[in-house]
């Protein structure tokens, strides 16, 4: 298990197929209704404390969970502050294409900047950008053949700036989002920081 503390409010945990044995997870019945699912987060959470000081004992997390071709998977845990309550202390979610596309929601332009500039070597793949005027949103498309593929470590990148959403999410922040760059938003955006 590889444990990398982003920030104060988000970790990065890569779990090999081997780890992924060792706590009886598959990335396809990873569900935190599962008790084995339960356990193994927060026994992962407890080590990230211990190694890298991430303590979300007392917070609300949402985890995203991105399976790798290896077997393994990579988990970003993400400190939520919200003023509503909730019994459910972690929310999942599982990072899935929606009909062969990615939707990321970035807080500020500036991490939308950097995710782009941290992408440089993925300039070949389809991407625009819109704004609604509080978020930024970047959507990953598969090439006009068709073609579905993704390196498998891209979307990973962008969760370190960003969080994944739904493409219904998308449809609803879009009828309010203004275009900023089309077809090869992150070629264009990649050289402004």
């Amino acid at each position: 298990m590889e444990l990398f503390l982003i920030n104060s409010e988000k970790l990065k945990v890569t779990l090999s197929s081997e780890d992924m044995s060792y706590y009886s997870l598959t990335s396809e019945s990873i569900d935190y209704h599962n008790t084995e699912t339960r356990r193994a987060f927060w026994s992962i959470l407890d080590e990230a404390k211990h190694q890298t000081g991430f303590d979300a004992a007392s917070e609300r997390v949402l985890v995203q969970v991105f399976p790798l071709r290896s077997g393994g998977c990579e988990m970003f845990v993400t400190k939520v502050h919200s003023p509503t309550h909730t019994d459910t202390p972690i929310s999942l979610v599982k990072a899935r294409r929606s009909d062969g596309e990615y939707y990321f929601r970035f807080q500020n332009l500036t991490l939308l900047l950097k995710a782009c500039r941290a992408s440089k070597n993925h300039t070949d793949i389809k991407s625009s950008a819109y704004t609604d005027g509080e978020f930024f949103y970047l959507q990953i498309s598969p090439s006009e053949e068709g073609e579905n593929f993704f390196p498998t470590e891209f979307p990973h990148i962008l969760c370190e700036f960003a969080s994944p959403i739904s493409a219904a999410e998308f449809a609803i922040a879009g009828e309010r989002c203004t275009l900023i760059a089309e077809d090869d938003a992150i070629k264009r955006l990649c050289r402004f920081i």
